[in-house]
Order: structure tokens, then sequence, then C-alpha cells
């Protein structure tokens, strides 16, 4: 498996108890800093010396009163534990280090806790409180103009992007990371963001490249004396060298990222470590020793704490156990791995049904808050108009004419108000059952549908190397392997409650780079002139897609193109264009409406459900050009 990087400052505390002493000396206020430095430089070489330098700064800060030195030693003790995967601990070193920095408006210290509290999250798989926190940082982070501790931010912010595959966003974040770091002259900062953008180009399939800027990430490690995360990094090149079939060499770093993490103490690490070494001698035929780093590894699975680490751990343990043919074993793991990822995709559920609650329940006291104001105004106004009779009886009728009247058009302001709340919360429950009834169906697909093309992929992957010459086996593996992507592109629709056009575009160039990835010898460009970026509902998002691929599939398979040109595009009167054009061989539309073309009636039926104009131009030896229009007005 594959070991992300980050580079904080902050994590867990210890719960202390300690004489205070009045008074703050300037001696022990710098005393205090020099512990917190000479702490950070160790912490990543050293954990556990690190946090008994980090106890010490600690101590003498609470001693004398020393605040913002409290919540530097908080952060530096933390990183201690957060290296060594104790996301627990990590938390509550995090809450102190933040309640601390605002009691006291230290606005470094505020941005550094928000940044490090949204990585514990970012470590056990929570994505949206992780950006909700990193988001939070930013503020206060450029308000006190802490560039090395943005870059950060951003570079956490990009592995979170890295691991929903949105590869794009990933490398912008990322390359805002370089940015700060080269402004706050700190660049060699910049070896924990080389190392994230490698997994990028690991996940796209370029292992040479992954392994060049590995090698330079790791060049500033060594020079650092981090040994955390050179740990990483030569798992991580190992894992490429597996991708590149040079199982050697991947042994080699695997090796060599087990000394670092000997020193550092990690066992999470080195159970993700020992599995890969596993993996690989499996790759060899040596199943002796396959079995002993196996063993290995699940000894050390009590102590790890991410679920989904765990499901990946299990997932490669099915593989190796299925390529030595004990399918008893191998069905075994594929069961825990799969109850694992239940348990993980449940998790997410909650939390959004949470919130919902939370948002639900704020809306309620609000309108009870607004009904009371106005019961208690009605009877003011009734009090005020016994006061009016006592006073003068000549205007008794006059003042029931205004209470009364005042009174009508209060309770028909509350009825109207009344109404519309309700219509609102009707309307808002009726969208929460249908992204509900979408969410259950796309994790049933990714679940269940997904599950099984994967393990077929799998096996046919074993089957082709048992046969490599057999083109039957490849071609069904390859189609399986588009069924997923296909599904994925589904399971993303749905999953989604509204879809904005750009990331549809974004999604739609994801799709055809896999798809892409089968035919090496086609070449796919794009131009995206969308001046509006209007949101588009689930049902709008899959019916454009699917018409998208199966445009795009024609040129694909049956056009001989060797070029294919998109182009995205919309104005004030359009909702969303999408023209694909091949220079491929074209075709007669009148025949292969005689024919009754399967594809071409399904477009068109698609965009007449959206209401969408459809056009096809072409003929035979001049290519083809695909087009359909949505306009405003059906939105």
């Amino acid at each position: 498996m594959r070991i992300q990087f980050v580079r904080t400052s902050a994590v867990v505390l210890v719960s202390l108890l300690f004489t205070n002493v009045k008074g703050q000396s300037l001696k022990d206020s710098t005393k205090v800093n020099d512990l917190n430095a000479e702490c950070f430089n160790v912490v990543y070489k050293d954990p556990q010396k690190a946090k008994l330098i980090g106890f010490k700064a600690l101590n003498l800060a609470q001693q004398i009163g020393y605040k913002k030195g409290e919540s530097s030693a908080y952060s530096r003790l933390g990183i201690a534990y957060d290296v060594t995967n104790m996301y627990d601990s990590a938390m509550f070193c995090y809450d102190k280090a933040l309640n601390i920095s605002k009691s006291i408006g230290y606005k470094k210290g505020i941005g550094s806790a928000y940044c490090n509290i949204g990585l514990v999250y970012l470590n056990t798989n929570d994505y949206p409180k992780a950006l909700n926190n990193f988001h939070s940082a930013i503020k206060p982070l450029e308000e006190a103009g802490e560039h090395a501790f943005l870059g950060n931010v951003y570079n956490n912010i990009g592995l979170l992007y890295n691991e929903l595959d949105n590869y794009p966003k990933a490398i912008y974040n990322y390359k805002k990371a370089i940015s700060e770091y080269e402004i706050s002259k700190k660049t060699w900062m910049t070896g924990s963001v080389l190392s994230n953008l490698a997994m990028v180009y690991t996940e796209t399939k370029k292992y040479d490249s992954a392994i060049l800027i590995d090698s330079r990430a790791i060049a500033i490690f060594k020079e650092e004396e981090d040994y955390v995360n050179l740990s990483k990094s030569y798992n991580n090149s190992g894992l490429d060298y597996i991708m590149l079939k040079n199982y050697p060499q991947a042994l080699s770093y695997f090796l060599k990222s087990l000394e670092y993490q000997e020193k550092i103490g990690s066992k999470p690490s080195k159970a993700d470590t020992y599995g890969n070494i596993a993996y690989a001698y499996s790759l060899m035929g040596d199943d002796k020793n396959c079995d002993i780093y196996l063993e290995k590894a699940m000894k050390l699975a009590p102590d790890v704490s991410s679920k989904k680490q765990l499901f990946e751990m299990y997932f490669q343990y099915a593989n190796i156990k299925h390529k030595q043919g004990d399918y008893k074993q191998s069905s075994y793991y594929f069961k825990q791995a799969i109850i694992l990822k239940d348990s993980f995709f449940k998790k997410e559920s909650s939390d959004l049904i949470a919130k919902a609650e939370t948002n639900f329940g704020l809306e309620r006291k609000e309108i009870e808050n607004r009904q009371l104001q106005q019961k208690n105004r009605i009877q003011e106004l009734e009090l005020l108009n016994k006061q009016y009779q006592i006073r003068n009886r000549e205007n008794i009728t006059y003042l029931i004419v205004i209470a009364s009247t005042i009174l009508l058009v209060t309770i028909i302001f509350i009825l109207r108000r009344r109404y519309k709340l309700l219509k609102k919360l009707e309307e808002n429950k009726h969208r929460a059952d249908q992204q509900k009834q979408r969410v259950e169906i796309s994790h049933e697909l990714h679940d269940n549908v997904g599950a099984q093309l994967a393990y077929i992929v799998s096996n046919l992957e074993v089957l082709e190397n048992l046969h490599p010459n057999d083109k039957r086996i490849h071609s069904i593996r390859d189609m399986s392997k588009q069924a997923i992507v296909t599904l994925r592109e589904t399971v993303w629709a749905l999953n989604n409650e509204t879809i904005s056009i750009t990331d549809f575009t974004d999604k739609f160039k994801q799709y055809t780079s896999k798809i892409l990835d089968f035919n090496p010898d086609i070449h796919c460009s794009f131009e995206n002139q969308v001046k509006i970026d209007r949101i588009l509902q689930p049902i709008q998002a899959l019916n454009l897609f699917r018409i998208c691929q199966e445009a795009f599939s024609n040129a694909i398979h049956h056009s001989k193109a060797k070029n294919i040109h998109i182009i995205f595009t919309n104005d004030e009167s359009t909702l969303f264009d999408i023209k694909i054009e091949d220079d491929g061989i074209g075709f007669d539309q009148e025949e292969a409406s005689l024919k009754g073309h399967y594809g071409l009636i399904t477009m068109r039926t698609r965009a007449g459900e959206l209401g969408a104009d459809f056009k096809i131009d072409s003929r035979k030896g001049e290519g083809t050009s695909v087009n359909f229009n949505l306009a405003e007005s059906t939105h």
C-alpha cells in the first residue's frame, strides 16, 4: 500500500500536572523557544527523543505562564505522536493548542492547529471535516504572513484531492504549496510535496516519472535526516518498481524503508511495508518468504487504527492467497476487506445524517423562537389595549379596531410564513429522500457490482499470466476494466445532489484519459469555452455523460480516427453545449438509420428526454461530428 506524506506542526498532548510559578523571565521564555526548536529538529528522525524534549518545553512554559510557548510545545510534542499514527492523542493535543492560541490571539498557532486537526480527519478518511479545517487554517496564517505553514496547508489539501482521485485539483494545490515554500525561503520543505506529486504520477501509471520525482524528495529528506518521510519515499518507490516488474529493486527499497521505520517505531507503516514485501515475493513465486512477511504484517494489524489502511491490507492479502491457490484464506481476507469497507461507508453516511439532523434542529428552533416573539408581541398589544380603555373610554372602539387589525395582520403573516416554512421543509425532505436513495444505490453498485468486477479483473489477470497468447482473455480483461470505469462514473453522478458544469467537464476528461490508456494510438484534445459555471441535476449529468460516452466510444472503436477533439461551451442562453469531432472514416447516416444503429438511437432518445438538440454530421471518408445543445430554458 502507498503511504501518504504530510509535514505539519502539531499533534498530541499527554496530560501533566505542574506547579505554576508566578512571573516569567526573558531567560526562561527563551529556553522554552530553544527546546521547542530542538524538538522540531529531531522529531522526524527520533520521535521518542522529541517527546522528552517537548515535555521539558511544556513543563517550563506552564511554570512561567508562557502561553505562546505552551501552545508551540503542544504542537512540537504532537508531531512525535502524529508520525507514529497515534491519532486519538493527536486530536486531543490539537484541541488544546487551538484553545490556547485563540485565548491569546496567536494566529500562527490557530492556523497550525486547524491544519493539524484537518490532518487527523484526513488520516482517518473523514474528507469533509478535513477540508473544512484546512480552509479554516488559511485566513489566520495569511494574516500572520506564515508562508511555510500555508505551504503545509496546501500540501495537505492536495493530498486530500489525491485521495479522491481529483488529480487536477491535487496538482494545483501542490503547486501552491511549493510557491508558498519558495516565498518563505524554506525550499527544503518541498520534499513532502514532491513525494505526494510522485503519487499522482503513479496513479496515472507514469511509474518512471514517479520514481524520478521520489528520488529528488529522498535527497532532500536525507539532507534533513527526515527518517519518517524517508521510510515513506522508499516504500512508495518500491511499489513503482513492482509495477515496472523490477522485483529485486522493489525489495531493496522496501528493506531500506524498514530500516527507517525501525528507527521511528511506526508499527502501522511497518505493517504496510511487510505486506508490500510479501506481495513482491508472491509475484516472484517465492511463497515461503511471502508467507513469512505476510505473518509479520498480520501481527501488526491490531496496531493499525485506519479502517481504510486495514481494508487495503486485507484486499492485498486476499490477492496473494488467491495467487497461491489458497482459496479458503483468500475468501476470508476478501470478506474482512468488504466488512471494513462497508463500515467505512456507513460512518460517512452517519456523519451526513447527523449533520442533516443538526441543521434541521436549528431550523426548528429558529421557527419556535419567531413564533414565541410573535406571541409576546400579541400579548403586549393586548395589554396596551387594556391601558387605553382605562385612560379614555372614548377611544375604546378605535383602539380595538387598531389592535384587531394588527392581530389579523400578524396572524396572516404567521400563517403565510408557517406555510412557506412547511413547504420548504417538505421540499428539503423530498430532496433528502431522493439523495439518500441515490447514495444507497451508488453504494450498492460500488460495493457489490464494483467488487465483483474487480474480482473478475483480478482472476482474468491471473489467467492472462497463465495464457499470455490468448487474446480473448486480454480482450475480456480490458472490457471488464472499462466496465469498472463506466460504473464509477454512474456512482459519481448518483452520489451528488447537484453537479457543476466544471465538475462534469473535469470528470469526463478523467474518463477519456482512462479509456485512452487502452488506446494509446489515439490523441484526444479538449477546448473549454464555458463562461458560466451553472449547476446540473444528477439525471441531467448522467444522461449527458452517457451521450458523451457513446459518442466517444464510437470515435474510439468504429471510426478508425487518429485524433479526437472535444469542445465544451455555453453562454447566457445555453446551459451546456458539447461537440465531439474525429478525423475517422465517417459513415452514411441513411444507411446507419436503415440498419437501426442502437447507439445512435440511444443518444437521440437520451437527448430527447433532456429536451436537448442533437445533431450528427458525417460522410464516408470525411470524419464525424456529434453535437448536442441543452438550452437554458430546459434547466
